[in-house]
Order: structure tokens, then C-alpha cells, then sequence
């Protein structure tokens, strides 16, 4: 979900279905990891629009429909947002040339 009017007809729907909109919980994210001279333009936006960019418009529309009550917003996130790929030092450089 990075799409302004996907978040909002979400929202619309939600609201429909339950009367009010009182918590968000960001839950989306993906992470598909690549060498470095294999990332992509569309990879790098297909993962920062969902992970980034998504959170924060769907944040936005939470709060504009919380209303005078309030509401809360709980953000998940796992592992991989911290964790190294084995491959990750290796990629990052030049691989040495052995000369016998």
C-alpha cells in the first residue's frame, strides 16, 4: 500500500465496515535483499514506497480520521530491519584478484 487513493478507498472502506477508524497498525514491509551492483531503481522503490513511503501516508489518513478522540498508531517491524546478509561486506566491495 503506496498509493494515495488505495490508502484512502482502504480507509473509506474500513470506515464503512466499522463506523469509526481509532487504530492503525503498519504492518506492511518487504525486503528483498540484492548485491549492490543488482539493485535497481524499481527495487529500490518498489521497497522504499511499501516500507517508507506507505507507512507514512497511511499514518496520515489514521490521523485525519481519528477524529476529536484520537486514536493510535502502532508500528511492527522484524528482523530484517536489522539484520546483516551474509553476502552484505562481500557485495559492498571489490572482489580481491589472486595471482599465482
Amino acid at each position: 500500500m503506496a498509493k494515495e487513493a488505495d490508502i484512502r478507498r482502504l480507509f473509506a472502506d474500513a470506515k464503512k465496515a466499522f463506523g469509526k477508524i481509532d487504530v492503525l497498525v503498519n504492518n506492511a514491509g518487504i525486503y528483498e535483499f540484492s548485491p549492490l551492483d543488482g539493485v535497481t531503481a524499481d527495487h529500490f522503490h518498489k521497497q522504499f514506497d511499501l516500507n517508507v513511503l506507505g507507512l507514512i501516508l497511511s499514518t496520515q489518513e489514521a490521523v485525519r480520521q481519528f477524529g476529536e478522540g484520537g486514536g493510535s498508531v502502532v508500528n511492527i517491524s522484524s528482523v530484517a530491519a536489522t539484520a546483516t546478509p551474509a553476502m552484505a561486506s562481500s557485495t559492498a566491495r571489490p572482489r580481491p584478484r589472486w595471482t599465482r
